[in-house]
């Protein structure tokens, strides 16, 4: 096949893939209502994992300037949540 001859289906063979991702994706389907919000979700994913390591760094700065060495347990609080947090981002 040359790069102009169609596959069967789907893009013809050669053209570039695109994308607004810039890493692979995969198709899926959603409930038809959340379906408009997609974008807004994948965001909001993106922007936790930000303000999950900045807590961490937070909670690792208080510790590091502590005379034995561990953050308060106001700080350690926030340590539990964050931990609770990463694992259900990492499901």
């Amino acid at each position: 096949m040359s790069g102009t001859e169609k596959s069967k289906r789907g893009r013809p063979v050669g053209t570039p893939g695109g994308g607004n991702y810039n890493c692979k994706t995969k198709l899926v389907r959603v409930p038809v209502e959340d379906a408009p919000n997609i974008v807004k979700i994948i965001a909001l994913k993106s922007s936790l994992e930000s303000l999950l390591t900045d807590w961490d760094d937070r909670v690792k700065t208080a510790a590091s300037q502590s005379k034995n060495s561990r953050p308060s347990p106001r700080y350690e609080q926030a340590l539990i949540l964050l931990q609770e947090l990463k694992a259900i981002l990492e499901n």
